[in-house]
């Protein structure tokens, strides 16, 4: 069994990535729907 997230958690401390700098390791994907043709787009 893991540990509960504190804040004290990596997870939830200050990090760089590159010329980037997070205040946490929190991070969500790009949306992949921007990226794609108009023509898949269409609502059907």
């Amino acid at each position: 069994m893991s540990e509960p997230a504190t804040p004290s958690h990596p997870l939830f401390q200050p990090t760089r990535l590159g010329a980037i700098e997070m205040r946490n390791r929190i991070v969500m994907a790009p949306l992949t729907r921007n990226r794609a043709r108009r023509a898949a787009c269409r609502r059907h």
